[in-house]
């Protein structure tokens, strides 16, 4: 049976943060399956915060996915075709430097086993644990589970061993 990994940030305060009044633009149009129709691919430009540092990582989450261009030509060299990609310039204006990320729309699909997984008894709408029936993934090797409300992401063992071997920064896989 394939092994299924949920993709997180690594917090470090080496770490660039993006500017709070940037995330609105960012968040209306990509947080929502719903919303997916209104997305362009028109450039987005947002701002480093002053509150973060100068390393810029390879995958950025909140408060939508950002991946980077070297986490990006993995997915595509495996022919991850399930992803709407929105060019995000993110500029420091103190380094005076300009870095090109991508806002990552993955597919929804219904995937969940309801009877490995665990609900959230204080949380209704959320999950304590959660299982992933492979066989219900179907071709899918990145994407989000449409039955829970988290913006988790999943992905598949051959795609997380070949990402892990860039030794990507501020990026970890754990197996669920």
């Amino acid at each position: 049976m394939e092994k299924i990994y949920k993709i997180s940030t690594l917090c470090d305060d080496e770490y660039i943060e993006i500017e709070e009044r940037c995330f609105d633009s960012l968040t209306i149009i990509s947080s929502r399956q719903s919303d997916f129709q209104y997305l362009t691919k028109e450039p987005a430009v947002v701002e480093t915060s002053e509150d973060g540092g100068f390393e810029y990582p390879d995958y950025i989450w909140y408060p939508v996915p950002l991946i980077s261009e070297r986490f990006k030509r993995v997915l595509d060299n495996n022919g991850i075709d399930n992803v709407f990609y929105k060019p995000v310039y993110i500029e420091d204006e103190l380094l005076e430097k300009r870095t090109m990320y991508w806002l990552a729309v993955f597919d929804a699909i219904e995937c969940l086993d309801y009877e490995k997984s665990l609900k959230d008894e204080e949380l209704e709408w959320s999950y304590e644990k959660v299982v992933i029936n492979p066989l219900k993934t179907g071709r899918y090797k990145v994407f989000k589970c449409s039955e829970i409300n988290e913006q988790d992401i999943f992905f598949k063992e051959d795609i997380v061993r070949e990402l892990e071997s860039l030794d990507l920064k501020g990026v970890r896989f754990d197996e669920i």
